[in-house]
């Protein structure tokens, strides 16, 4: 991303990260999981999969989940 002073620019290319194939329909969210002060994980999601990324020695797969974590708006199928 590149900064303009009042907005940010940028484009994205899919690529690997452990064994996540990273592409347009994933969703990313900054946390500090497991992470240091001064440096957040990512979170990573898609329909199907939700992982944790750390920078902190490049870019890093720490955890992957095929549909482990429930999805609250179907109730209380499991």
């Amino acid at each position: 991303m590149l900064s303009l002073g009042n907005e940010l620019t940028g484009s994205f290319v899919g690529d690997w990260v452990g064994e996540w194939n990273l592409g347009s329909v994933d969703r990313y969210e900054t946390c500090s999981v497991q992470g240091q002060s001064g440096r957040p994980d990512l979170f990573v999601h898609n329909t199907d999969w939700f992982g944790i990324i750390n920078g902190r020695h490049g870019l890093a797969l720490q955890r992957i989940y095929y549909r482990w974590i429930h999805d609250y708006r179907h109730g209380r199928n499991w």
